[in-house]
């Protein structure tokens, strides 16, 4: 059994902040004097002359304050004393309310850090974290990921950001479009990059909402993001080390569970990693996918690869994509592999055409800056290693081309795969027609125009009249250059074979050309 436990780091000692903020919620009126690196204390003491102060300790003086040292001590006074140390000076309230006040904080932090300590160590999740945390700062909290799933949110207010939802995973994320307009954002970009808590303003976008925010940090590598929204009660400042309290033991919730989270979902992920590689698939892992999924082998399937348009982003939205195409596309799996979001989807379940599914992708990757390519529809759950080869090439054109259109599919691309796979022996003009090549030479040499005539009048399906509209010369004139190919290289354009062979080689010598 793994015995959790709780890094000696996370203890919480108030400091004068979080003392002063008491304070101002009672409505007492005091005086602060307080630098942002104020100590924390464990406890406090009437000052009585003790001979040895201890650091960790608040010290309560009257009014004399005989031999304390102010300069150098903080301390809470019920008067005026004013030392250059931090302190806080209390106006109208006694000594002994003071101390009954100090002592009610004082066990409310402690009460805090207990119950936050009982959830690490007693398996409690995220979202008892967030509870917890919403009950002490009276205001809602929650938590997203590196990729804007959101792992805890125990309750949603009005005047909270709305969530999407994804059915496969169980979890709410950030909408998309938010997402994608966090990556165009300099102002979000910079956030990124804060070590401690921080505020996310009224005046910036999308939301007029006060918002402190904590990222979480697993020494160098970002994890995710602590929320609190401001909706209830104002943000105060001692509640920047609070909060920072709170994300360092959501990291230890997050190290202690990712071996258990989704597991299942993990599994899956496994499984559909090992059979795109064309690897063996161990029998009842594809039987239980199958039946958790409600699929069998026999189904149609089609596999889409998508993958940023920017190597290099500031912010990492694929999760978001992955969680959007996930709730659009029923029956559909989404996974990464080799740095690229594979979406798996079942047409025989999902009792959608193949072109409504692509009519689908295309407004999530142009909003999300992606670049998608799919393969033919397979008949069988076997054959999806050959499904992510056509979907890979598909992709691999999309990015070649860079045009309007963000996802191809690997019949928009057949062709160029036909024509590149022919190559792969033998060099174009090894491949291509020789007569079309003598057609080149000779126009080159010559100054006229018949590779372009035959090309036209091909693609034109010898059509006379089309072809001479397309290359604007008259009929007669079309006439009378086919005449002079046709005694130039003798080609039967009868012939059916001959006809596809010379438009291929049309292609092929095209794209070699560039």
């Amino acid at each position: 059994m793994i015995q959790n436990y709780v890094p000696n780091h996370l203890q919480l000692l108030p400091d004068l902040q979080m003392i002063a903020d008491e304070l101002d919620e009672r409505n007492w009126e005091f005086t602060l004097v307080c630098g942002s690196d104020a100590p924390g204390f464990r406890s406090f003491q009437i000052y009585v002359g003790q001979p040895v102060l201890k650091d960790d300790i608040l010290y309560i003086l009257d009014e004399t304050a005989n031999g304390f040292p102010v300069d150098s001590r903080p301390y809470i006074v019920s008067g005026e004393i004013h030392g250059k140390a931090p302190h806080i000076c209390v106006s109208g309230q006694p000594k002994p309310e003071l101390i009954n006040t100090l002592m009610t904080i004082f066990q409310r932090y402690l009460d805090f850090v207990a119950e936050m300590n009982r959830i690490v160590s007693g398996g409690g999740d995220l979202d008892d974290l967030c509870r917890v945390g919403c009950d002490f700062l009276k205001n809602p909290m929650y938590i997203h990921d590196s990729g804007f799933t959101v792992l805890a949110l125990p309750c949603h207010v009005f005047g909270m950001m709305g969530m999407d939802y994804n059915p496969h995973s169980d979890r709410h994320y950030i909408p998309l479009w938010l997402v994608e307009d966090f990556k165009l954002s300099d102002d979000y970009i910079a956030t990124l990059q804060k070590r401690e808590a921080a505020i996310w303003g009224t005046d910036q976008y999308p939301y007029n909402l006060r918002t402190l925010y904590v990222n979480i940090w697993d020494e160098d590598h970002y994890r995710g993001r602590l929320l609190i929204n401001e909706l209830h009660t104002c943000l105060t400042k001692g509640q920047f080390r609070l909060a920072e309290l709170v994300a360092d033991y959501a990291l230890q919730i997050i190290r202690r569970d990712e071996q258990n989270v989704n597991r299942h979902y993990r599994d899956f992920e496994d499984t559909f990693k090992t059979l795109i590689a064309g690897k063996a698939v161990d029998y009842t892992d594809m039987q239980m996918l199958l039946s958790v999924m409600g699929w069998k082998e026999s189904d149609r399937y089609v596999l889409s690869v998508l993958q940023s348009q920017d190597p290099r982003p500031a912010i990492t939205g694929e999760t978001s994509v992955q969680n959007q195409l996930q709730t659009t596309l029923p029956n559909s799996f989404s996974f990464f592999y080799e740095q690229r979001l594979c979406t798996v989807v079942n047409l025989t379940r999902s009792a959608m055409s193949f072109p409504t599914i692509r009519s689908k992708f295309a407004p999530i990757l142009r909003d999300s800056l992606m670049y998608g390519g799919s393969s033919f529809p397979i008949a069988g759950i076997y054959e999806l290693p050959t499904a992510f080869s056509q979907a890979l090439y598909a992709l691999e054109q999309a990015f070649r081309y860079r045009q309007s259109r963000w996802f191809l599919t690997f019949e928009d691309c057949a062709l160029p795969y036909m024509l590149s796979s022919a190559n792969q022996q033998f060099a174009t003009d090894m491949i291509a027609s020789p007569a079309l090549q003598f057609l080149r030479d000779h126009d080159r040499e010559k100054g006229t125009e018949y590779y372009r005539t035959l090309r036209c009048y091909l693609q034109c399906e010898r059509s006379i009249p089309r072809a001479s509209a397309a290359l604007i010369i008259h009929r007669t004139t079309l006439e009378y250059r086919l005449e002079k190919i046709q005694s130039l290289v003798h080609l039967d354009l009868e012939d059916e074979a001959l006809r596809l062979y010379l438009l291929l080689s049309f292609k092929m010598l095209d794209e070699a050309q560039g």
